[in-house]
């Protein structure tokens, strides 16, 4: 399943949160040497207990995400974090 996900970069702590239909993805990493990249798939893998992958967007905010899930469990997933 393909998604967009805002990456919100050097931020406090490492967190997945879904506000609107927005999935954001705070990080602590800077975005500099693909570390915060790196740190967004991280997360979104264990957010979706599946493979995530970054397909578009690596030098933006916004960015394109391939996961390895199937869509009743992506949206399971996003209603327990929704709010």
């Amino acid at each position: 399943m393909e998604l967009w996900v805002k990456v919100v970069p050097d931020s406090s702590e490492d967190q997945i949160t879904v506000k609107d239909e927005t999935i954001l993805v705070f990080v602590k990493d800077k975005p500099e040497n693909n570390r915060a990249n790196q740190k967004v798939e991280s997360l979104l893998s264990s957010f979706f207990g599946a493979r995530a992958k970054i397909i578009s967007g690596h030098k933006r905010r916004r960015k394109r995400v391939s996961v390895d899930v199937d869509e009743q469990e992506f949206y399971t997933r996003l209603r327990s974090e929704r709010r």
